[in-house]
């Protein structure tokens, strides 16, 4: 019998859809108790539409909310099919054409492209069939290859940072083929976040294809603010304007291409479309372009990353006002609180720039040759750099080091500061750089990222078959005080090394090295670690230098077209490596392969071949940029620092 009426509920549904994509119900005054297909959802409505397969509902508090006729229960589909229906009811308004915008005066990239403002007028932007054209990237060239040590700046604040509050908020139950972005919060003060998931290839449960979620803290339940029959991805949130930025249309198997989108009126439920625009070179065969980042600076403008490229774009008026090629390949762009400062990585450091103006305001260092991760604080006075197991702050204000040092193992990714006190980490946790280490280990869902709060995290778990739930976590919790309490005073008790240790040398390198250089290198970072160096000691600081495996790396001269294959070229690295031994213990280990610049710089008649085996050398020099951490605990002193773990909610300890 349930066969039977859900099969007659999809008949009339399929004459439904014959009539016209767009059906009004001729009486819909009464509410009603609408129930989803699990049973686990109700809500009081009446029926205002159906549309394409969807019912549109009025709710009793104003808000109108449109659901797949699939998602409702038998009771329900049966109750529409039963409906009458105006075949001449809804439609869509005819477009009107669009204000053009000037013509961009800047002629210094007459290679790249401009466009015209999308003709598609606001209400039909988010259709498949609006017509888009494509953002131009004639913006003028943001230049930063000028290694110049940054002077202090102003502050750049947050405006207001979200408070801590507990939340557990499940969302919906998603297949291990779905995506879920990082939780964007949209209004600070009630503690309201937004998440999109979106269906990728192979889904098993095709309901829907891309939704924004609103989840605010104290209600058990999020609101759909947004439900679209094709992917959907939310980027980010201007919180005082309320507007937002989202993909949509982006492919399912490569995440590649779709359209970018700026949004108004997201935190109230009911976001309606501004600009909708083709990224460039959308039409690009076998190689659409993605988008590896996006941020907007205000209610108009954006930084947004595509491929190897940045581009700084009013995305009302499509214009592009900055533009840069050839991004490093790897660590995230990051703004300060406003987005007065774009921090851009490069090998060994950040250059800072200015967004309104595009200057170069400078650079910071850190003592290596890999891409960092970097974040401004809350605050707007400092910024933290995280690269290898080597962290840096730098306090913008005096233009000066604040502190740098070296944690155990690899933190992975840096996902931003905790107040104005601790780096958040994948997998070292929270770094002190008060204490110059590692705190406590938080292990974190994997899938999404984590956001940092003035005094805890928000995270996406996704429980296997459970609902993917949106969750805030204190950090630090209560047992890290009585941790950071133990390390801040005496920890002469507490520590095998420590300035003053005293420590032997050791060199194992391939023949055609420069033992003596290592040597230097290795005293030098001894000495500012505040280690003496005797050869007797049983604690050995073993020096290694070795090769790597063979890799290969495709270059596309400057000028040529983005279509171009490129050229590859190939090396064998060195490897670099520095263990800190007691006997036969590891107490620190840090490792390394001199790389390749993703730029490189071509003498007349020369190869990329060529460019790149100069490259391929020992890099001794590595010991002598080397931070050694100046203190290294006890192997059961060690065991204060815990780890914690999420569980139903609730930070675990172990």
């Amino acid at each position: 019998m349930t066969w039977a009426r859900s099969s007659l509920g999809l008949v009339c549904l399929f004459s439904l859809v014959m009539l016209g994509g767009l059906s009004r119900l001729a009486l819909a005054d009464d509410f009603r108790t609408w129930v989803d297909k699990t049973g686990k959802f109700k809500i009081e409505a009446t029926l205002h539409e159906l549309r394409d397969g969807k019912v549109i509902l009025h709710t009793k508090d104003k808000r109108e909310i449109t659901v797949p006729l699939t998602l409702l229960s038998d009771d329900d589909q049966t109750f529409v099919s039963q409906k009458e229906i105006n075949p001449f009811g809804g439609g869509k308004p005819i477009a009107s054409p669009a204000a053009m915008p000037a013509e961009s005066t800047n002629s210094s990239r007459t290679s790249r492209r401009s466009s015209p403002r999308s003709s598609t007028s606001a209400a039909g932007l988010l259709a498949k069939d609006a017509a888009v054209t494509e953002l131009p990237t004639d913006g003028t060239e943001l230049f930063i290859s000028i290694d110049q040590e940054l002077e202090e700046i102003a502050a750049d604040p947050l405006p207001e940072q979200a408070k801590f509050r507990q939340m557990v908020v499940p969302l919906e139950k998603l297949d291990a083929y779905a995506k879920i972005s990082a939780p964007v919060v949209v209004d600070p003060a009630k503690l309201t976040f937004a998440v999109s998931t979106n269906r990728v290839a192979n889904a098993s449960s095709p309901d829907h294809f891309g939704r924004i979620y609103l989840a605010v803290a104290g209600k058990s339940r999020p609101v759909v603010a947004l439900d679209l029959p094709e992917t959907l991805q939310l980027l980010d949130h201007h919180i005082a304007t309320n507007r937002s930025l989202v993909m949509i249309g982006v492919g399912a198997t490569t995440e590649r291409g779709g359209d970018l989108v700026l949004l108004e009126g997201l935190s109230t439920g009911d976001p309606k479309p501004l600009a909708r625009w083709h990224l460039p070179e959308w039409e690009k065969p076998g190689f659409k372009p993605k988008v590896e980042f996006a941020r907007l600076l205000d209610g108009t403008k954006a930084v947004v990353r595509v491929n190897s490229s940045l581009y700084i774009w009013d995305m009302l008026e499509g214009k592009c006002l900055f533009a840069l090629d050839q991004l490093s390949g790897s660590g995230d762009l990051t703004l300060s609180g406003t987005g007065k400062y774009l921090a851009i990585p490069v090998s060994g450091g950040v250059r800072v720039v200015e967004t309104a103006t595009g200057e170069l305001l400078g650079g910071v260092k850190i003592a290596t040759t890999l891409t960092p991760e970097a974040h401004f604080s809350p605050d707007g006075k400092m910024l933290a750099l995280v690269a290898g197991s080597q962290y840096r702050v730098w306090d913008l204000t005096k233009g000066r080091e604040l502190s740098e040092g070296t944690v155990e193992g690899v933190p992975g990714k840096f996902y931003g500061w905790i107040g104005n006190d601790y780096l958040m980490t994948q997998l070292a946790g929270i770094i002190d750089p008060e204490l110059g280490m590692t705190l406590w280990k938080y292990h974190l869902p994997s899938g999404t990222d984590t956001v940092p709060l003035s005094s805890g995290i928000a995270v996406i778990d996704k429980h296997g078959n459970q609902s993917t739930t949106l969750m805030t976590m204190r950090v630090p919790h209560a047992p890290v005080a009585k941790v950071k309490q133990k390390l801040s005073g005496d920890t002469s008790n507490l520590l095998l090394i420590k300035p003053g240790t005293e420590v032997a040398l050791k060199i194992d390198a391939i023949a055609g090295v420069d033992q003596e250089m290592i040597k230097e290198g290795l005293t030098e970072a001894v000495e500012r670690a505040g280690w003496v160096v005797n050869e007797k000691s049983p604690i050995e600081l073993i020096a290694k230098i070795g090769r790597g495996e063979p890799i290969e790396m495709n270059y596309r001269r400057l000028g040529a077209s983005f279509r171009s294959n490129g050229e590859v070229a190939k090396i064998t690295p060195y490897t670099a490596s520095l263990q800190v031994k007691d006997k036969s213990k590891v107490l620190w280990e840090r490792k390394s392969e001199n790389m390749v610049p993703r730029l490189l710089r071509l003498q007349p008649g020369q190869s990329i071949q060529e460019a790149v085996t100069e490259h391929e050398k020992p890099d001794p020099e590595f010991f002598k940029r080397l931070r050694l951490p100046p203190r290294v605990l006890k192997p059961e002193v060690s065991e204060l620092v815990g780890r914690s773990r999420i569980k139903e909610g609730s930070w675990h300890d172990f």
